[in-house]
């Protein structure tokens, strides 16, 4: 486990490559969520995968709820900007689940009514988050909540790749896939090292391969099945 004082000490220096790697971790993912609620809108379907989502909201809102910790406990700037950047986000992801509800019923549950299908939906969320407040007390260590960061980023990352690969990329753009490919691989290789020795041991290092695999085969499954495919065969037929 990383030293949470340590954490601190570093943090407390400003190093350029925290501050460089947490920017784009930031901007990675914020551009993911910006570019899912924009398709979404303008196709009237969900484009962001469930999974993901609701584990990411599970994560944000125990982490702002949690704001005598941060700003009392913690006291750190950097974690106090981090909450405000959180609230920001927990904003999108409830956008998110608005156009999930609003779209995704005859695809994840056809048999279902609205109504059924909101209520089982909410439910899920709220599974999800129980399991996730569980996983909290198996790890209670991570003061900084920096493993349990990761394991969200895991999540969307990953299920963003099943996601497209069951779609077969539709209604997904290059620019959702390449922002989880930038903001997965600065996270593993480039944010938490820059925090903690800790992050550079072999199970990271094999969590971070599995995450910019799974980035780099969702850019592939969107390049060749997403509506740039479209447009290049338009420019370049065979």
């Amino acid at each position: 486990m990383y030293d949470t004082s340590s954490v601190l000490e570093v943090l407390d220096q400003l190093p350029l490559a925290f501050l460089v790697s947490g920017a784009a971790v930031f901007i990675g993912f914020y551009a993911y969520y910006i570019e899912s609620i924009r398709l979404a809108k303008k196709q009237k379907s969900f484009t962001t995968p469930v999974l993901g989502n609701m584990v990411n909201f599970a994560h944000d809102i125990v982490f702002i709820s949690m704001f005598s910790h941060w700003f009392y406990e913690i006291d750190h700037i950097i974690f106090k900007l981090f909450w405000v950047g959180l609230v920001i986000y927990t904003g999108m992801e409830i956008i998110v689940h608005i156009q999930t509800i609003k779209y995704g019923r005859q695809e994840l549950a056809p048999s279902l009514t609205q109504t059924q299908f909101i209520v089982g939906y909410i439910a899920a969320q709220v599974g999800v988050t129980l399991i996730f407040i569980f996983m909290m007390s198996l790890i209670p260590a991570d003061d900084l909540f920096l493993i349990k960061f990761s394991l969200a980023v895991i999540c969307i990352v990953v299920s963003g790749f099943l996601f497209n690969h069951r779609r077969q990329g539709r209604g997904s753009s290059l620019v959702q896939a390449a922002s989880l490919l930038a903001g997965g691989t600065v996270m593993f290789f480039g944010f938490l090292p820059a925090l903690s020795p800790y992050f550079e041991n072999d199970y990271y290092r094999a969590a971070g391969a599995v995450v910019v695999l799974s980035a780099l085969l969702n850019v592939i499954i969107v390049w060749n099945n997403g509506p740039n495919s479209r447009r290049r065969e338009r420019v370049l037929p065979l």
